[in-house]
């Protein structure tokens, strides 16, 4: 996974963010310990890097990067695609519900 974006809605962190969503900051990790930031508010936002070490996990389609293996990572591990997925199936069933009713 490469950037993570924190929008104001619903899903607070999505892995492709909506041409409509409201980017509150983009997280882009360059190694295991540094993370470039990025924000249009004049704060940067309170970041809680436990939350955000999980949160890029779950967004994960297979893996994520890390320095090294420990308790906490295989912890991570566990949740890798629990938010991956590009269309949640809410949205996905509202595209079929609008499809058929054009049709």
């Amino acid at each position: 996974m490469g950037c993570l974006f924190e929008v104001r809605g619903m899903k607070r962190f999505k892995a492709l963010n909506d041409k409509d969503d409201e980017i509150v900051a983009t997280y882009l990790p360059i190694s295991s310990d540094t993370m470039v930031v990025g924000t249009s508010c004049s704060e940067l936002p309170r970041i809680d890097f436990g939350e955000i070490n999980k949160t890029f996990a779950k967004c994960s389609r297979e893996f994520f990067v890390c320095g090294e293996n420990s308790e906490g990572v295989e912890i991570l591990l566990q949740s890798i695609g629990a938010e991956a997925e590009i269309i949640s199936q809410e949205e996905l069933r509202q595209l079929i519900k609008e499809i058929i009713l054009e049709v």
